[in-house]
């Protein structure tokens, strides 16, 4: 169950000692100095349940210091990740999903262009990056704007020159749910004859 770490639910008890006067006979007045604090069974689960307490908070603490170390980790090894492949670890019900937006560039871009025709742009967002790739060159890119009515976005200027039908995408990845693993998407470039048929 989950602990409210802004206050602590155990309640200790205050023990007290018994204590007689040894110089007084048993059962005598003045015997019985002190009563003390029985040891019973609700006293005796009370201590279990302070244990408990203490190892499961330290356990959620644990995942959710681990959750943070995965996530710091994920984002120092690629810029604006956010964590979105990770099984966070600590036991969480919230499943994290592979962000798949992608789409073909219908339009050639060259060296240093800033804006991409694209065949669609849904499911596409404004200041995350993207992969553009075509059977040559490869590379991030950073979208500025979305124009919707004319499909066309504007991203930081490209290193290289991309051919029609270059794909850009958020992941590469394809999501195998059978199996459940990620596996390595692919692109690849046809040569096409036509021959007419009389």
């Amino acid at each position: 169950m989950p602990i409210d770490f802004m206050i602590n639910p155990y309640a200790p008890t205050d023990w007290e000692d018994r204590i007689v006067d040894p110089t007084i006979p048993v059962g005598q007045p003045g015997h019985l100095l002190q009563e003390g604090t029985r040891f019973n069974a609700k006293r005796a689960n009370n201590i279990e349940q302070g244990i408990w307490l203490s190892f499961e908070q330290h356990r959620q603490m644990y995942s959710i210091v681990r959750r943070i170390q995965v996530q710091m980790e994920l984002e120092g090894r690629y810029p604006g990740n956010s964590g979105t492949f990770a099984d966070t670890l600590d036991g969480t019900l919230n499943k994290l999903v592979l962000l798949d937006a992608s789409t073909d560039v219908i339009e050639a871009a060259v060296i240093g262009a800033t804006t991409l025709k694209l065949a669609s742009v849904t499911g596409f967002e404004t200041f995350k990056q993207y992969t553009i790739f075509d059977g040559s060159n490869v590379e991030d890119v950073m979208i500025q704007s979305i124009d919707t009515s004319t499909k066309t976005i504007t991203v930081t200027a490209l290193v290289n020159g991309y051919v029609k039908g270059s794909k850009l995408v958020r992941s590469s990845a394809l999501l195998d749910e059978i199996n459940n693993r990620l596996e390595v998407g692919s692109w690849n470039l046809y040569d096409l004859s036509v021959s007419e048929v009389v």
